[in-house]
């Protein structure tokens, strides 16, 4: 028994070792980038980069877990890990190729917004984005897995955030009776009025546990940027970043329309802007997104699945 695990181990470890043949090394170069390349595409070789060694050094610490573990599931446990691993690279690529898109769409040059505070107010009116002052706007979204449900509460108070004073909004997320995400937004408006978006606390839960704050980020921390969220007059065919901080939030938006309608639990509201969003960490999802005028955002709609998230209700504290 002894003499077939060690064989079983030494199997696993060397076909382990035989797939990962390709992994990037520590020693090794960086992936060549043309000379004539502009730095945000060799920005984005350098992210692929560091998420195929993220993949790798996730893949080895599910390796070393697996021999750790009953010596029966060690078989079941690697293709486990190598399936895992396969998925991890091809999505390292997909966003690759995200970014590019992004690239060409937004301009080659470096993203780097100048922001000076005092161009920027907590008082946010903007008619597609109004945030008022203990407002609450209430949507609901049907799926095949249950009633998704979100509250979104504009506060009377203001937070800084590198020297921004901003609007704090918080959005709370139900989905079948049990908060799943509980997230703390700032907001400011520039003097031109747009509204820019500077960062958020998000709140996972699990079974009302919290689980992770994955997609936090703040201007002015690891780098992290802002952007624009609604522009003052927004322009059909124009793209703009949302929010900045690379592999954690890179959302962007496109203005498809300035006269849309939407349809929704709460009324029928004409003259909407519609966006669609989009981010290179999701390759392959966008979404619709309406915004009325004095009310702000009053429909989602996930443009793969088509679920819709409705405004069903706008009340005041």
């Amino acid at each position: 028994m002894k003499t077939l695990r060690l064989l079983l181990l030494f199997m696993v470890v060397n076909g382990a070792a035989e797939f990962a043949l390709d992994a990037p090394s520590a020693r090794a170069a960086p992936t060549p980038v043309p000379s004539d390349s502009p730095l945000c595409k060799a920005g984005a070789y350098a992210v692929r980069r560091a998420a195929r060694f993220e993949a790798y050094s996730d893949y080895w610490l599910q390796v070393a877990n697996i021999l750790n573990g009953p010596w029966k599931e060690i078989p079941a446990g690697f293709a486990e890990a190598t399936r895992k691993l396969r998925v991890d690279l091809e999505l390292a690529d997909d966003q690759f190729v995200a970014r590019l898109k992004a690239n060409l769409t937004l301009g080659e040059d470096p993203y780097d917004p100048l922001v000076i505070p005092s161009e920027f107010s907590p008082i946010v009116n903007n008619v597609y984005m109004p945030l008022i002052p203990n407002r609450v706007l209430i949507y609901e979204m049907r799926t095949a897995s249950g009633l998704e449900r979100k509250e979104v509460t504009t506060y009377s108070r203001t937070a800084k955030i590198n020297g921004v004073t901003c609007r704090v909004v918080r959005e709370l997320e139900i989905f079948n009776g049990k908060v799943i995400e509980d997230t703390i937004n700032w907001y400011a408006q520039h003097r031109n009025g747009d509204v820019w978006y500077f960062g958020e606390v998000a709140q996972h839960y699990d079974d009302g546990i919290l689980d992770s704050l994955d997609g936090s980020w703040r201007y002015g921390k690891d780098d992290a940027k802002p952007g624009i969220v609604m522009q003052s007059s927004p322009v059909v065919g124009e793209s703009y970043r949302q929010e900045y901080s690379l592999n954690v939030t890179e959302d962007l938006a496109r203005v498809i329309s300035v006269n849309a309608t939407a349809n929704v639990p709460a009324g029928k509201f004409h003259n909407c802007v519609q966006t669609m969003d989009w981010s290179p960490l999701e390759p392959f999802d966008e979404t619709d997104k309406f915004y009325s005028p004095a009310v702000g955002l009053v429909m989602e709609v996930d443009l793969t699945t088509g679920d819709r998230l409705e405004l069903i209700e706008i009340k005041q504290l």
